[in-house]
């Protein structure tokens, strides 16, 4: 019974797995401010145009009922100053690209990938959007360990130009994930303040199942999917997706914002299309069931798969990564003027009081604006040792950059591994061993019970030698050349067993043995010999 109601059991592998099979993870970081000060200025200064416009023209002035709400939120490369990766130093936002969570608008950071070199080849070949699937399911594994072979990200929060005020706090929440799943922000999102220098360190744990077991269980009884048992409609692999147990409770409750909101979610607009076609976006009174929605994620655990509803399970093969952030206050203001991020933050001001967030940072620092502009600003003076920063030193304390180093901590992974809890070897073995110590069993007992059971129903299996079966045969007990019991030192005269053949007064009854002797038992001798006879003939003996 435990055999044939086992299923899996899950085991440590090993400790020390190779970060050879470890996938770096991808990073997501949101603005905790969503509403940008500065974007009312630019709306403003939007109608101003159109005013002017239309006045110069002489034309009637249509006001525009619906607006773009589209850019409120920090733009990537208005947060992106530079990062590291591999020896190498990015300066622009070419490593990362807005998406849509269920937070808001994010920044997703893969360190293998030059996003907007992907985008420039794409248009060239004629595609509108890159073939994300192509790209993401190509990333190999691969991750070293330690601070100077993770990846380093100089991170800009522009806590000035807050203006949302459903959050009371201000700085960024970050996610790290794996590059084909839907990070979850609101469930797996921690913050970062400004101000802070934060190391990150990874702990990666891989889940593996071995083959025998995917072979013999189907996925309720070992508890998981395989990628080819199981799509997601509305995460696809085509979108660069894969099938996970988070990416499954997205889609669980995907669906039933569908079905109870009777929208969809702006921020999510890949795989099905249907959903598109056969919905509107939720606005307004529907967001509040979307929020409810999604707050409610894992509750529903269900997705619809080929026309039925099946349970979400996790991915037979998984990578978890474990987080253990520390912070310190950054940057030093005693040395911060040495160091080269000082050029990158300086060279990031200068372009802001020359845009439309001028006015929201004057308002938070008063005078910073004038004094860069009185600079003969050039990027290569940034460590001109006779240029007096003293002024803008002041500004350096109220600095709300983030200095966020990604690490591998360990230099091996933990590999745990699901598979059979009791096999047919074990389940024999071990059938044996009850066996053979109760009663004594083994196979060759076995095989000894079953000669004498076909022996009893098929008797020529008793057979003698050449399979000549047992015959009798009557002959005198006196006959010719019969060694008898009055020559007792005879060579063919023995002992008698108890077992044998029964000789009367007249006729012996015999059964030829394999050596060719008949062997009888003579009753009534006082001596209990017998005498085998060799046989020559059939029925004759000499």
């Amino acid at each position: 019974q435990d055999f044939v109601h086992s299923n899996v059991v899950t085991t440590v592998d090993t400790m020390t797995a190779p970060l050879s099979e470890v996938f770096f993870p991808s990073v997501v970081v949101c603005n905790i401010n969503q509403v940008r000060d500065s974007y009312f200025e630019e709306l403003l200064a939007n109608q101003k145009a159109m005013v002017q416009q239309s006045q110069a023209h002489n034309e009637n002035l249509t006001l525009v009922e619906d607006v773009d709400v589209s850019g409120t939120h920090q733009l990537c490369k208005d947060m992106f100053i530079y990062s590291k990766w591999n020896g190498s130093t990015t300066f622009s936002f070419e490593s990362e690209r807005d998406f849509g969570t269920d937070y808001g608008i994010c920044c997703w950071y893969t360190p293998q990938f030059n996003f907007t070199e992907i985008v420039r080849v794409s248009h060239e070949q004629g595609l509108e959007e890159p073939n994300w699937g192509h790209w993401f399911t190509n990333i190999e594994k691969g991750a070293k360990t330690g601070k100077d072979n993770g990846y380093t990200m100089l991170l800009d929060i522009e806590s000035f130009d807050y203006k949302f005020f459903n959050e009371g706090s201000e700085g960024l929440k970050v996610a790290l994930v794996h590059h084909l799943d839907m990070p979850i922000m609101r469930q797996i999102g921690f913050h970062i303040s400004p101000g802070t220098e934060n190391q990150i360190a990874v702990t990666p744990t891989l889940i593996s199942t071995s083959k025998h077991a995917v072979e013999r269980f189907v996925p309720e009884q070992r508890d998981c999917y395989c990628e080819d048992e199981i799509s997601l409609k509305y995460l696809p692999r085509d979108h660069g997706y894969r099938y996970e147990m988070s990416n499954c409770l997205f889609e669980a409750a995907f669906e039933n914002i569908l079905e109870q909101c009777n929208c969809f979610p702006g921020f999510h607009t890949t795989g099905d299309e249907s959903h598109s076609a056969n919905y509107s976006t939720c606005i307004g009174d529907d967001l509040v069931c979307v929020n409810e929605l999604m707050n409610r994620m894992g509750q529903f655990d269900h997705v619809v798969y080929q026309g039925k509803q099946v349970k979400c399970r996790s991915n037979c093969e998984d990578q978890i990564n474990s987080v253990f952030v520390t912070s310190s206050t950054y940057p030093n203001k005693h040395v911060f003027v040495k160091r080269p991020e000082f050029c990158y933050t300086l060279i990031r001001l200068f372009k802001k009081c020359n845009s439309s967030k001028r006015y929201p940072v004057m308002r938070a620092y008063p005078g910073l604006c004038f004094i860069l502009e009185e600079v003969d600003f050039l990027e290569s003076r940034c460590q001109d040792q006779n240029v007096r920063w003293k002024d803008i030193r002041e500004f350096i304390p109220n600095c709300n950059d983030t200095f966020c180093p990604l690490e591998e901590i360990d230099p091996y992974a933990k590999k745990f591994l699901k598979d059979v809890k009791t096999t047919k070897t074990s389940y024999i073995a071990n059938s044996g061993g009850i066996l053979g110590l109760c009663m004594g069993f083994s196979f060759i007992s076995g095989a000894e019970v079953i000669f004498h059971f076909l022996s009893s129903i098929f008797p020529s299996l008793s057979a003698g030698k050449g399979g000549v079966p047992a015959r009798k045969v009557s002959l005198d007990q006196n006959g010719p050349g019969i060694p008898g019991d009055e020559n007792p030192a005879h060579p063919l005269v023995r002992k008698c067993p108890k077992h044998g053949c029964k000789l009367t007064r007249k006729k012996c009854h015999i059964l030829r043995g394999r050596a060719g002797f008949p062997s009888c038992f003579k009753r009534g001798n006082p001596s209990h010999r017998v005498t085998k006879y060799p046989i020559y003939g059939p029925e004759r003996f000499i």
